[in-house]
């Protein structure tokens, strides 16, 4: 910016020097060096000066035509003191000053008009813009709190809804339908549920919004969410008001007579959704899910025992199949991930499989007898990636297992709902 002020203000100099130059030229063609005559070019000159360029270009001017002037008169043969002691010789020299001063007042005053235009038309466009800021909010907080009135008034049907979408009794199959839930009501796409393990040193990731990115680990450290579980003890709901990195926007949990086992938080918000009726729904919807997840949990306590295969950690067939057809679910929705392991292998007796098996898998594993009655481990979040890792640790606690592709679990589930 400085440097175009800089040469604007030379090309006005060298203008005013190109016009006094033409000017000189013209006063020499004509004959006119030192008369004050009907036609003067110098005049001419501080006149077109004074009205382009404002007040001290059409004074600059009229010094320049002065000496112009003044040098006129020297070649004419007139000393310096009768040109000065001589008033008549002065009234050119006032004439140049007058004309120059007045075109270039006259320049200025209007530069200064058209400015203060500008200035005027630039304010009223800031107070539009504000206006125009003002009514849209207005339109805004109007829509959003039309759609709380008509979210309120259909509030019971909503959560009559929700509820008969979460009548179920197995937890995998809440945890795919809470997902698909919450999306649609909450509008926001990045959901995570966990699992918090008994000791609560690890919460395990059961299901979450389909392309989270980057994606949300499997396994989290219960230390280090110490704030978000302090939040939910105190006030059943944790927020992220203060923008901290690496935690949810918001946070819920599920108790189990009152020992926290899931955790349910929306990884991100937008700016609408940070509301008082944002953390109400959010609330009211992880308590329905609660009330769903407990029923299953209770329900999975009363008949577990029937489940297992007796003095084992096998599930029978059929209830092994069902859990294998959520988690195939689960993945076909892109919610969560698993890989299916068959155990090879010769073993000395039951319990010499039994307990290999139960050092292997993890509290949110599952082993079981396919229809096969080939044994099956079902790792749950776990990817193709984590295979060599999972076969080398298997093999180290005595368990030589290979993957099972998903067309073949999916006639496994097959297999086994022909055989009820």
């Amino acid at each position: 910016m400085d440097k175009l002020r800089q040469s604007t203000r030379l090309l006005r100099i060298v203008e005013i020097l190109a016009a006094w130059l033409l000017s000189e030229v013209l006063v020499r063609a004509t004959g006119t060096d030192a008369q004050f005559q009907m036609i003067d070019f110098r005049l001419m000159f501080v006149m077109l000066i004074g009205t382009v360029y404002g007040l001290n270009a059409g004074v600059l001017a009229a010094v320049l035509a002065s000496v112009s002037l003044a040098a006129g008169y020297l070649r004419q043969g007139t000393t310096l003191m009768l040109l000065f002691y001589e008033p008549s010789n002065w009234l050119a020299f006032i004439v140049y000053f007058v004309v120059g001063a007045s075109c270039g007042y006259v320049q200025l005053r209007n530069t200064e008009a058209a400015r203060f235009v500008r200035e005027e038309n630039n304010l009223l466009r800031d107070r539009l813009r504000f206006t125009q800021r003002l009514y849209q909010d207005t339109l805004e907080d109007k829509q959003m709190f039309r759609r709380q009135i008509l979210g309120r008034r259909d509030s019971f049907g909503k959560i009559y809804t929700v509820t008969q979408q979460l009548d179920m009794l197995q937890p995998q199959e809440i945890y795919r339908k809470t997902v698909q839930v919450m999306e649609d009501v909450l509008e926001n796409h990045s959901l995570t549920i966990y699992r918090l393990e008994q000791n609560h040193t690890f919460a395990r990731l059961t299901a979450a919004s389909a392309g989270l990115e980057p994606a949300p680990a499997h396994s989290i450290e219960v230390a280090q969410r110490l704030d978000v579980l302090r939040g939910i003890e105190q006030e059943g709901l944790w927020v992220n008001r203060e923008l901290r990195p690496g935690l949810p926007m918001y946070a819920a949990g599920v108790r189990q007579n009152g020992t926290l086992v899931v955790l349910i938080g929306l990884r991100t918000a937008t700016e609408e959704q940070m509301t008082l009726y944002y953390q109400n729904l959010f609330r009211i919807l992880c308590g329905l899910v609660e009330i769903a997840l407990v029923r299953a949990f209770e329900y999975e306590n009363a008949v577990r025992e029937s489940w297992y295969l007796p003095g084992t950690c096998l599930l029978r067939p059929a209830v092994f199949a069902q859990k294998l057809e959520s988690a195939c679910t689960l993945q076909e929705d892109k919610m969560a991930h698993h890989l299916l392991l068959r155990v090879t292998g010769e073993f000395k007796n039951q319990d010499d499989l039994n307990a290999r098996v139960e050092r292997s898998i993890r509290s949110t594993d599952v082993a079981g007898v396919g229809p096969d009655n080939a044994i099956y481990l079902l790792m749950n979040q776990a990817e193709e990636a984590n295979l060599p890792l999972l076969t080398k640790r298997m093999g180290e606690k005595g368990l030589h297992v290979i993957s099972v592709p998903l067309d073949e679990q999916l006639r496994l589930v097959s297999a086994a709902k022909q055989e009820v």
